[in-house]
């Protein structure tokens, strides 16, 4: 028999779904509540607010994605095929069925709820912070193999072209989201990366 899942897990999990399909502001405590199936009572025994609960759930979620991140960017793969893994990783993100909503594509709820919120809660605005820098990071890590493996040139500043290449990913999403239009998501995502790179996709 499988272990039952704790109400904090519930709350987590629920929180990411909601947002994801939604967004940070339209989601009340009382809808996470009801969906996860937990009481209020419970929600403020594990978290003071819905901005903590948020904060956990971006912690969660990075600490689930570094595992799969690191397995698409071991050793074994050569640059390009990490490069791949990693558009694919992306759109993944970006395309996710969910319960909530007939939606196709989702987008990034940390980068938007960040975004949306960047002045207004430092609980929010904190927590997403470490979320997108941790992203960022892992293209940069792409980024350093393919100048390593001379795919690319080596850039000047290699932190600045992962950031760029991260906010062009998003915003693909974004766009994507307006339309609910996954085939243009993943068409845009490795065309506008590849060519970001400066990369001939073969």
């Amino acid at each position: 028999m499988a272990p039952k899942t704790n109400s904090k897990v519930k709350l987590i999990e629920t929180a990411i779904d909601l947002v994801r399909m939604s967004s940070y502001t339209d989601v009340g405590v009382n809808e996470i509540c009801e969906k996860a199936g937990v009481t209020k009572g419970a929600f403020y025994h594990h978290f003071k607010s819905k901005a903590t609960l948020y904060a956990e759930a971006a912690a969660y979620k990075m600490k689930n994605e570094e595992m799969v991140l690191q397995s698409l960017l071991a050793e074994r793969h050569e640059s390009i095929k990490k490069l791949d893994n990693m558009i694919g990783y992306i759109y993944y993100k970006g395309f996710q069925s969910t319960e909530t909503a007939a939606q196709k594509v989702s987008g990034c709820p940390f980068f938007t709820a960040g975004a949306i919120n960047s002045q207004g809660d430092d609980i929010i605005r904190e927590a997403s912070k470490e979320y997108v820098g941790n992203e960022v990071h892992y293209w940069q890590t792409v980024i350093d193999d393919l100048a390593q493996s001379n795919v690319i040139e080596l850039p000047k500043d290699s932190l600045q072209l992962a950031r760029m290449v991260y906010q062009y990913a998003n915003g693909v999403l974004t766009y994507s989201r307006i339309f609910d239009d996954e085939k243009t998501m993943r068409t845009d995502l490795e065309t506008g990366i590849y060519r970001f790179l400066n990369i001939k996709k073969v």
